[in-house]
């Protein structure tokens, strides 16, 4: 089965690249400069094309390609661009796998839903995969403080998340991939074994590593100027506040069982994740 990725360089890519291997699952990677990777040898069992969502006119989705992972850019909002790419996955049919946000269904003001809709409209098959926060964010979009700052600093109060490992996620798309007839045409809620908020996980972290780190929990305000000082894009701001912010204002999440149902095994803990990169807490 061939399987064309979108994102394939993100963590939510690499983690299908790595649970594929050695499956019947042929990869794909749309990359804007395939040869940006020409060096790297954990893509040595993937394919590449040429894409870009920036230029869908010069980007094409291969040949008899039987599922798609599609993941929407940060930078790109705009449900039109992804009603244009639908269009080009139509010669194939391919099963479209997109990564959502949980909770999609109520966030009608969100791009993930507005996706969600346009790949309704298409008539393709889907699934709409619908995780709770990744544990990956301590070691990427926030590990800038703790590494820098020895804190976690976002407005977030004690608002609380469900914490979910990416590589779990990898692990259960490929599944959902393989067997993708079970699973047409339905949203799938995945979520980890922890709802808990940032003083929480910093306890945990402080637990498990020899240097402590806080929480700090600016105003919005603070939080903004800060960010400008640190010359972070609007764009990113944006993606920050609707992770870490406005989340606040709503319900806490809600816990499934959909992992374990369809994997057999409970999802990583996050004691168990931040053990495995103590190395950058440390």
């Amino acid at each position: 089965m061939k399987f064309f990725i979108t994102g394939a360089t993100g963590n939510v890519g690499r983690a299908i690249i790595a649970n594929a291997k050695n499956s019947s699952l042929q990869i794909v990677a749309g990359l804007r400069n395939p040869s940006n990777i020409a060096s790297n040898t954990f893509f040595d069992s993937v394919l590449t094309t040429p894409f870009d969502f920036a230029n869908l006119a010069e980007s094409s989705i291969p040949a008899d390609t039987d599922i798609v992972f599609l993941m929407r850019p940060p930078q790109i909002t705009d449900p039109k661009v992804f009603r244009r790419f639908l269009e080009k996955c139509k010669p194939s049919s391919p099963h479209i796998i997109f990564l959502s946000i949980q909770g999609a269904e109520t966030k009608e003001y969100t791009p993930h839903r507005k996706i969600e809709h346009k790949i309704i409209e298409s008539g393709l098959a889907y699934t709409f995969i619908r995780p709770s926060y990744f544990m990956d964010n301590l070691i990427t979009i926030l590990y800038a403080e703790i590494k820098n700052n020895r804190r976690i600093y976002m407005p977030s109060g004690h608002m609380k998340l469900n914490w979910l490992d990416v590589d779990d996620i990898g692990a259960l798309i490929v599944k959902v991939a393989k067997e993708r007839e079970l699973y047409r045409n339905r949203s799938l809620e995945i979520t980890g074994l922890e709802t808990i908020d940032f003083h929480q996980v910093v306890e945990i972290i402080n637990r498990n590593t020899p240097r402590a780190i806080r929480y700090e929990n600016p105003n919005l305000f603070r939080y903004i100027l800060h960010s400008l000082r640190e010359d972070k894009s609007w764009t990113l701001m944006a993606v920050m506040l609707l992770l870490h912010w406005l989340p606040k204002f709503g319900k806490a999440p809600v816990s499934t069982n959909t992992f374990a149902e369809i994997m057999g095994r409970e999802p990583r803990r996050l004691d168990e994740f931040i053990d495995q990169h103590r190395q950058h807490f440390a």
